[in-house]
C-alpha cells in the first residue's frame, strides 16, 4: 500500500513538473511578432509584417462556425464589424458568427485567446486606456445582454461588468467615443434620437442627455483632445417627391414629418422621411455639430464647401490637431477644420481639392484617411473608393497634394468602403482593394513626391485592417535604453573630471549601478508575487470603483 501511494505521489509530481515545464517553455520561448498589420476578413485573420510578409494566419475553418444568416442562407464567413487593440495585452475584433461576440487575440504572438459574448450587432470598439477597459457600442440589446453599451476589462476577460441601456428605440444604431481626458465620461450617439448621451465611466449609467438643435439624431462621432470637443454627423428629416421637384429628395413617402433644416424647413408637417440613406447629402442635411462637454453646450454646425453639396462625416487626427470633414460631394473636396481652445468653435483651415473621378453626386466618396505624423512628416493619405487614385497631402507645405494610382486597372478595385492604415513608425501605408481581392502597400519617404506602390497582395478578401504594436513593451524598452545612456553619460562625465580615475573602477561602477536597478526591479516583482492572491488578482490593486486590475 505504501509503495502504491509513493508511486502515485511520484506520478503526480512528474505531471505537475511537466505542466510547470510547459508553462516555463511558453514564456521563455515565446516568439514576439512585433509591429504588425492585422487583416480581418470573411476568410479569417491574417497577420502581416509592415512590408507585407505573412507572419500568422487564423483560417476561416478555425475561427468561424457555420450558421444561418438573416437572409436564411448557410454561411461560415467571418463577419467583423470593428477591430481595436489595447496596446499592451490583446487585440479585439467585434464579430457576428453565429452570435455577437468579441474575438480576442494575444498582442505579442497573435494566438487566439477566446471570446467575449456581447450585445447584438457590435459596431464600435473604443479602448479607455487609463481604465484599461474596452468599451463596445452595439446596435441593440438582447434578452441576455440588457444594454447597447458593453464594457469589459482587459485584465479580466470573461468577467461581466455593467451594461448601459440607452432607453431609446428598439434598435438604436449609433457610435461611441471615450477618452481619459473626458473627466470620467463617455458619449454616445443614436441615429434616430436627437440627443447626445453622457455616460459615467465608473457606474456605466447615463448621467445626462443633451438635445441637438434641430436634429432628428446623430451618428459618426469623434473627439479632439486638442480642445476637448465632440464632433458628430447630424441626422435630419427631409421632404420627398416622386420626381424630386420641389423637395429635398426623389423618394416616395406617405408619412408626414417635421423638417427642421434646409430650404423646406417648416413647423407644418410635410410629406417626407427621416431615413438617413434618403436624407443624407440633401439640402436638409445640416452637417457636423460641435459640442463642448466641459460647458455642456453646442457651439455650432460645420458645413462643407458651398456649392459642392451638403453633409459630411467627421474624422479627428490622433493628436486632435485637425478635424476632417469627408463630404457628401461625390469626391470633390475634403474640408480641414482647426480646433481652437476649449469653448471656442473650430475654424476653417482649407478645402483640399482631391477631385476624384467616378463618385456619385451627393454621396460620400472618401470614407477613410490615414495620418502620417512624426518628427519629419505631417502627411495625409486620402484614398478614393470609386477610382484607383490615392491623394497624399503635405499638411506642413500649404496642403500641397499629389496623386498616385494603386492599380492601373480600368475598373476601380474599391468597394463600398476603401480602407487605409499607416504602419506607425514605418514608411508603409496599406490600402484595401476589396473589389479586386487585393491590398496595396505604399512606401512614403520623407516627402510625398517619392511615394509609390511597392507591393500588391492578391487573392485576399476585403475587410478591416488595424496596425498593432505592444506599446507598453516598447516604452519599457525605451526607458531601459534611456537609463543605460544616462549611466554611460554619468560615467563619461566622471572620467573627464578626473583624468586619474581608474577605467576599471568606472566600468565596475556602471555595472554596479545597472545591477542595482535590475535587482530592485526583481525584488519588487518577487514581492508582488508573494502577496496573497484572489481569483481577481492582487487585492491591493483593485480600485474603489470596481474596475479590475491587469493580470500579469
Amino acid at each position: 500500500m505504501g509503495y502504491f501511494s509513493s508511486a502515485v505521489a511520484l506520478l503526480a509530481l512528474a505531471t505537475a513538473n511537466g505542466i510547470q515545464q510547459e508553462a516555463d517553455t511558453f514564456w521563455h520561448e515565446k516568439k514576439l511578432i512585433g509591429p504588425t498589420m492585422w487583416g480581418f476578413s470573411p476568410d479569417g485573420l491574417t497577420i502581416y509584417a509592415p512590408d507585407g510578409n505573412v507572419l500568422k494566419e487564423h483560417r476561416k475553418k478555425q475561427l468561424c462556425k457555420e450558421f444561418i444568416n438573416r437572409r436564411g442562407n448557410v454561411t461560415n464567413d467571418c463577419s467583423f464589424f470593428s477591430a481595436a487593440s489595447d496596446g499592451h495585452r490583446f487585440v479585439y475584433a467585434a464579430a457576428f458568427n453565429p452570435f455577437s461576440k468579441v474575438e480576442i487575440f494575444d498582442i505579442d504572438t497573435g494566438d487566439y485567446v477566446g471570446y467575449h459574448e456581447t450585445c447584438s450587432t457590435p459596431l464600435d470598439l473604443d479602448y479607455h486606456a487609463s481604465r484599461k477597459e474596452m468599451w463596445l457600442r452595439c446596435a441593440s440589446k438582447t434578452e441576455d445582454m440588457p444594454g447597447e453599451i458593453d464594457v469589459f476589462s482587459s485584465g479580466a476577460i470573461g468577467v461581466e461588468q455593467s451594461m448601459t441601456y440607452l432607453n431609446a428605440t428598439g434598435r438604436p444604431y449609433g457610435r461611441l467615443v471615450t477618452h481619459h481626458s473626458m473627466q470620467g465620461h463617455a458619449y454616445a450617439s443614436v441615429y434616430d434620437d436627437n440627443k447626445v448621451y453622457e455616460i459615467d465611466v465608473s457606474s456605466k449609467e447615463i448621467t445626462d442627455a443633451y438635445e441637438i438643435p434641430k436634429a432628428y439624431g446623430s451618428y459618426e462621432i469623434v473627439y479632439s483632445v486638442q480642445n476637448e470637443h465632440v464632433y458628430a454627423r447630424t441626422r435630419a428629416c427631409c421632404t420627398c417627391a416622386a420626381d424630386g421637384v420641389g423637395a429635398d429628395a426623389e423618394c416616395e413617402s406617405d408619412k408626414l414629418v417635421t423638417v427642421k433644416t434646409g430650404p423646406y424647413a417648416s413647423a407644418i408637417p410635410q410629406n417626407g422621411t427621416c431615413s438617413s440613406r434618403t436624407c443624407e447629402g440633401t439640402s436638409s442635411d445640416p452637417g457636423v455639430f460641435e459640442f463642448d462637454p466641459v460647458s455642456k453646450t453646442f457651439l455650432g454646425f460645420h458645413s462643407i464647401k458651398e456649392g459642392s453639396g451638403f453633409g459630411a462625416d467627421p474624422i479627428s487626427s490622433p493628436d486632435g490637431s485637425c478635424i476632417l470633414l469627408l463630404p457628401n460631394d461625390g469626391g470633390q473636396y475634403v474640408r480641414v477644420l482647426k480646433p481652437n481652445k476649449n469653448g471656442e468653435v473650430s475654424s476653417f483651415a482649407t478645402d483640399i481639392n482631391v477631385a476624384f473621378e467616378g463618385g456619385s453626386p451627393g454621396k460620400v466618396e472618401v470614407e477613410d484617411v490615414a495620418f502620417i505624423k512624426d518628427d519629419k512628416r505631417n502627411f495625409l493619405v486620402i484614398p478614393s473608393k470609386s477610382s484607383n487614385e490615392v491623394a497624399l497631402v503635405d499638411m506642413n507645405d500649404n496642403y500641397r497634394m499629389i496623386k498616385i494610382k494603386v492599380s492601373e486597372a480600368s475598373e476601380s478595385s474599391g468597394t463600398s468602403k476603401r480602407r487605409v492604415e499607416w504602419a506607425l513608425g514605418t514608411d508603409y501605408v496599406w490600402v484595401t482593394g476589396g473589389g479586386a481581392d487585393e491590398k496595396y502597400i505604399i512606401e512614403v519617404g520623407e516627402n510625398i513626391d517619392t511615394a509609390k506602390v511597392v507591393k500588391t497582395i492578391t487573392e485576399v478578401a476585403d475587410g478591416n485592417m488595424i496596425f498593432v504594436n505592444n506599446y507598453e513593451r516598447l516604452r519599457s524598452e525605451e526607458s531601459r535604453n534611456d537609463l543605460r545612456e544616462e549611466l554611460m553619460a554619468a560615467s563619461a562625465k566622471a572620467s573627464d573630471s578626473d583624468s586619474d580615475s581608474n577605467p576599471i573602477g568606472i566600468a565596475a561602477l556602471i555595472i554596479a549601478c545597472f545591477s542595482l536597478v535590475v535587482g530592485v526591479a526583481l525584488m519588487v516583482k518577487q514581492m508582488e508575487k508573494n502577496k496573497p492572491k484572489t481569483l481577481l488578482g492582487d487585492v491591493e490593486n483593485i480600485s474603489v470603483d470596481g474596475s479590475l486590475p491587469s493580470v500579469k
